[in-house]
């Protein structure tokens, strides 16, 4: 397939010459690089949320224990395959938990989990961004 490139100013680029099974083999790497992309992402929400994870429960209010013990992370996939990760409080083992965040008429709210993620957002991005530039050297 022999392919014209016209230029703005009138100039044309002539002569570039692209196989099919080039391209096959192009668009095949392109998927496994993605793919190993995805593996190191995966790893990283990981290492992340479990960073994220013990500063949160660092931060969390301690009475009985019982709210810091519910404090759960998960990395799964989105509908559309991508990796996520998450830190929330267990409902079932601290039914109360949500009321201590978002507080309720008889008591401020106790954010706890923004304190957490404040003191760790920094850590996370430099982290990805090393993912970023080891991966796309």
């Amino acid at each position: 397939m022999l392919i014209e490139i016209k230029i703005f100013g009138g100039y044309t680029l002539r002569g570039i010459e692209l196989n099919i099974s080039d391209l096959i083999s192009l668009k095949a790497r392109i998927t496994e690089e993605l793919e190993g992309l995805k593996k190191e992402m995966t790893k990283q929400i990981s290492s992340s949320t479990n960073d994220l994870l013990e500063e949160v429960k660092s931060e969390a209010p301690v009475k009985t224990g019982r709210l810091r013990d519910s404090l759960k992370q998960q990395t799964s996939e989105d509908v559309e395959g991508n990796p996520t990760g998450e830190v929330y409080i267990d409902d079932d083992a601290c039914p109360y938990g949500k009321f201590v965040v978002t507080g309720t008429y008889k008591t401020p709210p106790n954010n706890f989990l923004r304190r957490g993620f404040d003191k760790v957002q920094s850590k996370i991005k430099e982290d990805f961004t090393k993912v970023f530039r080891e991966y796309f050297k």
